[in-house]
């Protein structure tokens, strides 16, 4: 007994056929480029371009450039924004050693251009939220920041805060919640 397919072919034949197209279109597509690209370009539209680990794709609206660094460069007709990330519990290399930062273990960091705009965002663990961001608030004001609370309170047991800082250099965004840690964003004051 023979196993057929739909159409009626021997199944051996037909498994064969189709193993010797999917080579065919393989070969093919991976000979100018892979074969994820070429179905992803023709899907959006997308132009999808790939030396070693820097991958760019560009579309009519703008495009996004990954290195081999992590670096994340996106360019729109709006402006243009590069993200960088530092590594994992450390600042970003060019953080500005003149701000301080809390003593608390760092989840994520990351630093931004956009439209010539340098800035950093820091994302901070703290088990007392409500005690790191009193220490930190205390810390800037000694590092000659003036600090505004926007609001900073507790509702239902639960603190929450949101402050910006001012050196005359510096602007220093602070969002304190318990359970979400701190989360400092530092930009050069305008």
């Amino acid at each position: 007994m023979s196993v057929v397919s739909a159409s009626g072919a021997p199944m051996h034949r037909w498994s064969t056929r189709a193993a010797a197209l999917a080579a065919v279109v393989l070969v093919g597509a991976c000979s100018s480029e892979s074969l994820t690209e070429q179905v992803i370009e023709e899907a959006t539209g997308a132009q999808i371009d790939q030396d070693g680990n820097i991958v760019s794709i560009s579309t009519d609206e703008g495009s996004i450039r990954v290195d081999d660094s992590g670096n994340v460069e996106v360019v729109t007709s709006d402006g243009s924004q590069v993200l960088s990330g530092g590594r994992d519990g450390e600042l970003p290399d060019d953080f500005p050693a003149d701000v301080p930062v809390p003593d608390a273990a760092i989840v994520s960091s990351l630093a931004s251009d956009s439209d010539g705009v340098r800035s950093w965002i820091v994302n901070l663990e703290a088990e007392d939220t409500r005690g790191i961001y009193d220490e930190y608030v205390a810390t800037l004001n000694d590092a000659g920041f003036t600090v505004e609370d926007i609001v900073a309170a507790t509702t239902d047991g639960v603190f929450s805060a949101l402050s910006t800082a001012d050196d005359g250099t510096w602007t220093v965004g602070i969002m304190a919640a318990d359970g979400s840690g701190l989360t400092i964003t530092v930009t050069a004051t305008p």
